[in-house]
């Protein structure tokens, strides 16, 4: 499999999710507890994958890989692909017993893929590509005439209460915009766009459905999230280089926003998402 020497853009991106991806292990379980279920959206519309070889383009820690590795089977293969270096070595080990997966530091938009794959998944993997026109096509690029694209996808930021609350709640204080890193999550969430996207880079039978699901967290997990936000999320661009009084401000705001919802020991809040799939 050939590689490709990474850009100057790439190099400044990986170097991003490197430092995020330190903090993101700490929290690893809770974000997988809330992620996995918006991701069986996306699995759900691979289909059969008995044989297939699969991508998944922002693996992360590997939570997806065991689940896709026991549905390709053992003629099967999954490769994982991640920009940030922790995370991979994270999925490496997560997997190391099962023959039929491997994970590759790489970064999925330019990386060289043998055009030989049956499907490409992600899991909240697509959005951050600082070029997604030729992102989308580099990925068409590694699929056989037939083979599928699924994967979830934040939807705007009104449809998900989490973000809108602390958002807002932390704005409140700080009187400033959000920072680029808390809109980033939501570069793809206009399904029109996303099928130009999809359409532009060779795909066909495009099609990319809205789901509103939802989120149901204990006190305690809740509090959790809320300091897996403040150490992984934009939610910590936001409030980076605030004064000490104003971040502590800002905090207490967020945290009395959320609680604020809580009833009978939890919260259930609305979680929007784009699910798209197409054909090569």
């Amino acid at each position: 499999m050939m590689t490709t020497p990474p850009s100057d853009v790439s190099v400044a991106v990986r170097r991003n999710w490197d430092e995020r991806a330190r903090r993101w292990l700490d929290y690893d379980d809770d974000m997988e507890r809330f992620a996995a279920p918006l991701g069986e959206l996306a699995l759900e519309r691979l289909g059969p994958c008995e044989g297939a070889r699969i991508i998944e383009v922002g693996c992360g820690t590997g939570g997806c890989l065991h689940t896709l590795a026991q549905r390709v089977g053992d003629t099967g293969r999954v490769t994982g692909v991640d920009i940030a270096a922790p995370m991979v070595e994270h999925a490496r080990r997560s997997v190391a017993n099962r023959a039929n997966v491997e994970v590759l530091h790489a970064d999925a938009s330019t990386h060289r893929f043998e055009p030989e794959h049956d499907a490409v998944f992600s899991r909240f993997g697509m959005m951050f590509f600082p070029h997604p026109e030729s992102a989308f096509r580099n990925i068409a690029r590694a699929l056989r005439p037939g083979g599928k694209i699924a994967f979830v996808c934040w939807d705007g930021i009104r449809t998900n209460e989490w973000f809108m609350i602390t958002g807002l709640a932390a704005m409140s204080v700080t009187r400033a915009p959000l920072a680029p890193a808390r809109r980033a999550p939501f570069s793809l969430s206009n399904p029109e766009r996303l099928r130009e996207l999809l359409a532009q880079a060779g795909f066909h039978s495009v099609h990319v459905a809205r789901r509103v699901e939802k989120t149901v967290m204990s006190e305690e997990d809740l509090e959790t999230r809320l300091k897996s936000s403040l150490e992984v999320t934009g939610l910590r661009e936001t409030l980076r280089g605030l004064p000490q009084d104003v971040r502590r401000r800002a905090v207490d705001a967020v945290r009395e926003a959320l609680w604020a919802r809580v009833s009978d020991g939890r919260i259930a809040l609305r979680v929007g998402v784009l699910v798209a799939e197409a054909t090569r």
